[in-house]
């Protein structure tokens, strides 16, 4: 009798601990969520700075490469995740017919291979979706460490993602602003700033919500500047049939392999998508996007300090940067709200003309 009531006594004793531990998580992320709206940049405006119109403008573009854009999928789950809902077999061929070139297998905490299809334009890379407890695991934020054999299932946030680039892998912030895992799921703006060699962040996860992804992303690349690549991705994070094809990255490369994705996105040369299909770029200095088909579509060039400095609803657009906007990104948005983003286009004051 006395040692079930000693059971009983620590088993409310944790639960009580547990609940403590998830209560003060929430609110200590409340907290830290007021704070960080206040560093989005559309809820900051800021002037941009003058400058001489005598002065050449330098315009770095990330898909200055050769080579032709494949669609690949860099977040989704089979049913080797507790959460996920169809097979490998079944989730890599959905893939495969839905026209993807590249497909990264991002299951909860593990590494998930699979070889059954034997197509050389079909390349599958080997990741994890990586949890990192808090206050204990299953809680906590989550990030994609791709091109990696086996998972990291210890040390904090840096630690884990150190461990990915050491194993030549990449990784990334996934969801953001994701109100999951009783809130302890959201990465926040200090958070992200004081971590670094990660690659990608995602600006659309249906799981998560996009505008607010996008200014964090926006605000992080402002801060960290040209010298810190962070460039953004689109995924669908699905875990089953109904949720796959919803977000997705065409990436530039020259031929079609698993090292040649790589070095696209650890350069930049691809952009995110909802829906539109666009090729971005730079022509005699001017920033340009061409959205292919002939349906019109809002298109926006973004300068550093979050505004809007050039807009055109069209299926096609161009902006000349003056030089002090830092960078311009470029976001498009069809009737329908299918989106696309592209890198940022980072600027360089030249010599004086």
């Amino acid at each position: 009798m006395f040692k079930r009531r000693m059971t009983r006594t620590k088993r409310t004793i944790t639960i009580l601990v547990a609940l403590t531990l998830i209560v003060t998580g929430q609110l200590i992320l409340r907290q830290r969520e007021e704070v960080d709206l206040e560093l989005y940049p559309q809820l900051i405006p800021q002037v941009l700075p003058a400058i001489s119109t005598d002065q050449s403008v330098i315009v770095h573009d990330p898909y200055d490469y050769p080579g032709e854009y494949y669609k690949a999928q860099l977040h989704m789950h089979t049913n080797k995740s507790l959460d996920g809902k169809w097979s490998t077999e079944t989730a890599v061929n959905a893939y495969y017919e839905a026209g993807y070139t590249y497909l990264a297998i991002t299951d909860h905490d593990r590494v998930t291979l699979f070889d059954g299809i034997n197509d050389p334009n079909f390349v599958i890379i080997a990741g994890e979706e990586n949890t990192v407890p808090w206050p204990f695991w299953p809680l906590g934020a989550h990030m994609l460490r791709l091109f990696v054999d086996s998972p990291q299932r210890s040390g904090n946030a840096q630690t884990r993602i150190s461990s990915a680039v050491r194993a030549d892998g990449i990784a990334g912030i996934a969801h953001p602003n994701w109100s999951g895992n009783l809130t302890t799921g959201k990465w926040t703006l200090p958070q992200m700033l004081a971590l670094h060699d990660y690659t990608l962040v995602e600006v659309y996860n249906p799981h998560s919500n996009s505008r607010k992804d996008t200014a964090t992303w926006h605000e992080l690349i402002r801060r960290l500047g040209p010298e810190i690549s962070v460039w953004a991705i689109a995924v669908d994070d699905a875990h089953d049939e109904n949720l796959f094809n919803r977000g997705w990255v065409m990436v530039k490369t020259e031929g079609v392999s698993e090292e040649a994705l790589k070095e696209a996105l650890l350069r930049g040369s691809f952009y995110a998508s909802t829906g539109p299909t666009v090729v971005f770029g730079v022509e005699d200095g001017v920033i340009t996007a061409r959205i292919e088909g002939d349906e019109p579509a809002e298109i926006s060039f973004i300068a550093g300090n979050g505004e809007v400095v050039y807009s055109i609803t069209s299926t096609e657009g161009s902006y000349e940067p003056k030089g002090n906007e830092g960078f311009i990104r470029v976001e498009v948005e069809t009737k329908r709200g299918k989106r696309a983003w592209s890198q940022p286009f980072w600027l360089e004051v030249g010599e004086a003309l």
